[in-house]
């Protein structure tokens, strides 16, 4: 019975010991993995934001249009003779 209380105290000073104190503890991997989970969405998000924002610029280099309504809509440009009005 002395010889089970022993190996049973090293198993759980084991188990505190590389649970939770280590550097390479298993609690220390799961918070790195949610951040590691949560960098890679963010990567996800500026991936596709990358890829819309690319979409747009190959648009306005090539259509004339587009140009013109990003010049009125964003920065109130206008034609000669041409009133606008801003509501808010």
């Amino acid at each position: 019975m002395k010889l089970a209380k022993k190996y049973l105290i090293t198993v759980i000073a084991f188990v505190v010991i590389i649970g939770f104190l280590d550097t390479n503890s298993v609690w220390n991997r799961l918070e790195i993995r949610k951040v590691n989970d949560s960098l890679r969405h963010e990567i996800q998000v500026y991936k596709e934001r990358s890829q819309r924002d690319s979409l747009r610029l190959d648009e306005l280099r090539n259509n004339p249009d587009a140009i013109i309504h990003v010049a009125r809509e964003q920065y109130f440009m206008k034609r000669p003779g041409e009133d606008i009005y801003i509501i808010k």
